[in-house]
């Protein structure tokens, strides 16, 4: 069946070229976040409007915490608390990090980091009249907090746990995008700069997406070119014209 048009295989054997290329394309970059990266269901909403529930971010795995930077969105096991149900995972902002000490309360209730007030802007609703503490983080570990200060279930509820610290190792990943829906992870730190290295994983995921975008666009190239000659096709077979 000639799909493009009669003797004309030139342009036939360009399509299948453009179809072929397009499926290794998608293939390529779903291969990529799918065994480089997590999807994380965010079921809270202690991180709006960072991170809001019922999105799905996308978590770049990391070996024993490495490179971890305060102001950055995790996603943490949550038996790194003994108090807290097992198997479960919560996704917070690395408040403070090895050396760092967190103290409580600033003037409108703000968790001060080595005397100062070093929130994202996404940051609401400080705990004023919250009980004080001073904790000095240990090194290989780091102080979580949600955004929503004021409902947030994070190290403060824990301080009785070296200070509500969790170890590096307790650290699934971290969050470098929103993939439903597409966006940015919003706050100090948690923005991604793509790397111009493809196997980075901070902008590995831009390249990844690159991949499918110039795929899916050349499905609808061969698509373009396809079905209409189809169409044809199927009028000179109606019309039983060969």
């Amino acid at each position: 069946m000639d799909l493009i048009g009669a003797g004309d295989r030139p342009a036939r054997r360009h399509t299948g070229l453009v179809a072929l290329v397009s499926v290794v394309l998608l293939v390529a970059g779903a291969l990529i976040l799918g065994l480089r990266y997590d999807f994380y269901p965010v079921q809270t909403t202690v991180m709006g409007p960072a991170v809001e529930r019922g999105e799905r971010v996308l978590v770049a795995p990391l070996a024993d915490g490495a490179g971890l930077e305060a102001g950055q969105v995790v996603v943490v096991e949550s038996g790194a608390w003994s108090d807290e149900p097992s198997g479960a995972e919560y996704i917070l902002r690395v408040g403070a990090v090895g050396g760092d000490t967190v103290s409580c309360c600033g003037e409108q209730g703000e968790v001060l980091v080595n005397g100062a007030v070093r929130d994202a802007a996404t940051v609401s609703g400080n705990a004023a009249g919250a009980p004080a503490f001073t904790v000095t983080v240990p090194e290989g570990r780091v102080f979580l907090l949600g955004d929503r200060r004021d409902i947030a279930r994070d190290s403060r509820a824990h301080l009785g746990q070296v200070g509500g610290t969790v170890p590096l190792s307790a650290v699934k990943g971290r969050a470098v995008a929103k993939i439903a829906p597409p966006g940015a992870v919003r706050g100090t730190g948690s923005a991604v700069t793509v790397s111009a290295n493809p196997f980075d994983p901070a902008g590995m995921y831009v390249y990844a997406t690159a991949l499918l975008v110039l795929g899916a666009i050349g499905l609808l190239y061969v698509l373009a070119r396809v079905l209409p000659a189809l169409s044809r096709r199927r009028g000179r077979v109606a019309a039983g014209v060969s």
